[in-house]
């Protein structure tokens, strides 16, 4: 009988394991409800450092205007983004000989966010106590802000790093086969996904001089 785990503090010894037991127990929502906070801190990270959020006269955006539009795009991510994400697990792993079935990735895949809950209350208190620090606004940073930036920048190094330990084991589990090609299937999605993003920018630009 598999063993149950707490994956909040799991995860950062055991991996493996949490990934194991995740899968095997979680349904999709559960998978959903512990992918979420990730999710919304990764949607709250990618706004850090964008100067273009400040109005030309220099007013900032409602901070709590922010973290609300960021927990939807984390929802629109974990349930829209995480179909095309495992559809490219589906199949680069069906070419490399993996059993894994599409539903079962799709889980896996909003997983992959998860290790991302770390980072959310350090964003969350660095966007709201010092937002022009926040986007970047060239204005003098303080003690406080440059600690927070400081604690933001290596707990997403850490979260990314784990991000990419949970795709390897994810894929291995789901697709039963080695981490070897758990890794070349998400090198490879990913590679596939971003010429995919490339091309569609390149032609909506294309056709915008036309």
């Amino acid at each position: 009988m598999h063993k149950k785990v707490n994956p909040f503090t799991h995860l950062w010894f055991h991996p493996v394991d949490t990934v194991k037991s995740v899968l095997m127990e979680r349904s999709f929502w559960g998978i959903f409800f512990l992918a979420f906070l990730g999710a919304w801190a990764t949607s709250l990270f990618g706004t850090m450092d964008q100067k273009n959020m400040v109005t030309s006269s220099g007013d900032l955006p409602n901070s709590f205007i922010i973290i609300f539009a960021g927990a939807v795009g984390a929802i629109f991510a974990l349930i829209v983004g995480s179909i095309f994400t495992a559809f490219f697990y589906w199949l680069v792993g069906k070419i490399l000989k993996g059993t894994g079935s599409f539903v079962a990735l799709y889980k896996g895949s909003m997983f992959l966010t998860f290790p991302h809950f770390l980072l959310f209350p350090f964003v969350i208190i660095y966007l709201i106590a010092y937002p022009a620090n926040f986007y970047n606004t060239d204005l003098d940073q303080t003690a406080g802000s440059i600690t927070l930036a400081i604690i933001v920048g290596i707990l997403a190094v850490i979260c990314s790093i784990y991000t990419f330990i949970v795709g390897i084991v994810m894929l291995s589990e789901v697709h039963q086969f080695s981490k070897w090609k758990a890794f070349f299937t998400m090198i490879l999605s990913v590679v596939v996904i971003s010429a995919i993003i490339f091309a569609c920018v390149g032609i909506f630009l294309g056709l915008t001089q036309l």
